[in-house]
Protein backbone atom coordinates (compact mmCIF):
# COMPACT_ATOMS: atom_id res chain seq x y z
CA UNK A 1 0.00 0.00 0.00
CA UNK A 2 0.88 3.71 -0.84
CA UNK A 3 0.83 4.99 2.84
CA UNK A 4 2.81 1.81 4.12
CA UNK A 5 5.53 2.90 1.35
CA UNK A 6 5.25 7.04 2.10
CA UNK A 7 5.83 5.70 5.78
CA UNK A 8 9.09 4.01 5.42
CA UNK A 9 10.66 6.28 3.00
CA UNK A 10 9.62 9.32 5.53
CA UNK A 11 11.10 7.10 8.82
CA UNK A 12 14.37 5.73 6.56
CA UNK A 13 14.69 9.47 5.70
CA UNK A 14 15.24 10.47 9.28
CA UNK A 15 12.60 12.47 9.01
CA UNK A 16 9.04 12.92 10.70
CA UNK A 17 5.61 13.10 9.38
CA UNK A 18 5.15 16.74 10.89
CA UNK A 19 8.83 18.07 9.62
CA UNK A 20 7.22 16.24 6.12
CA UNK A 21 4.11 18.46 6.48
CA UNK A 22 6.13 21.33 7.67
CA UNK A 23 8.13 21.22 4.38
CA UNK A 24 5.02 21.12 2.27
CA UNK A 25 3.47 23.99 4.39
CA UNK A 26 6.12 26.47 3.71
CA UNK A 27 6.65 25.56 0.21
CA UNK A 28 2.64 26.51 0.02
CA UNK A 29 2.59 29.11 2.32
CA UNK A 30 -0.53 27.16 3.86
CA UNK A 31 -0.72 25.72 7.04
CA UNK A 32 -2.33 22.08 7.40
CA UNK A 33 -2.31 20.30 9.97
CA UNK A 34 -0.71 16.98 11.03
CA UNK A 35 -3.83 15.90 11.44
CA UNK A 36 -5.18 16.54 8.14
CA UNK A 37 -1.27 15.10 6.38
CA UNK A 38 -1.84 11.99 8.91
CA UNK A 39 -6.10 11.77 7.41
CA UNK A 40 -4.49 11.95 3.92
CA UNK A 41 -2.03 9.24 4.32
CA UNK A 42 -4.23 6.78 5.95
CA UNK A 43 -7.10 7.11 3.50
CA UNK A 44 -4.36 7.43 0.59
CA UNK A 45 -6.02 10.45 -1.18
CA UNK A 46 -3.14 12.59 -2.23
CA UNK A 47 -3.12 13.68 -5.86
CA UNK A 48 -0.13 12.65 -7.88
CA UNK A 49 1.26 16.07 -7.74
CA UNK A 50 1.41 15.81 -4.02
CA UNK A 51 3.10 12.19 -3.68
CA UNK A 52 5.83 14.04 -6.24
CA UNK A 53 6.42 16.74 -3.73
CA UNK A 54 6.49 14.40 -0.57
CA UNK A 55 9.00 12.18 -2.54
CA UNK A 56 10.81 15.45 -3.40
CA UNK A 57 11.30 16.74 -0.03
CA UNK A 58 12.58 13.23 0.57
CA UNK A 59 14.95 12.97 -2.13
CA UNK A 60 13.28 10.65 -4.23
CA UNK A 61 11.29 11.08 -7.74
CA UNK A 62 9.31 8.63 -9.64
CA UNK A 63 10.38 7.40 -13.15
CA UNK A 64 8.36 5.81 -15.71
CA UNK A 65 10.40 3.12 -17.58
CA UNK A 66 9.40 0.81 -20.47
CA UNK A 67 8.66 -2.72 -19.69
CA UNK A 68 10.79 -4.94 -21.69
Amino acid sequence: MMKDKLKGLIVSEGLTMSQVNDELNKRHSTSFSIQNFSNRLRKESFSYNEIEEILDILGYKIEWVKQT
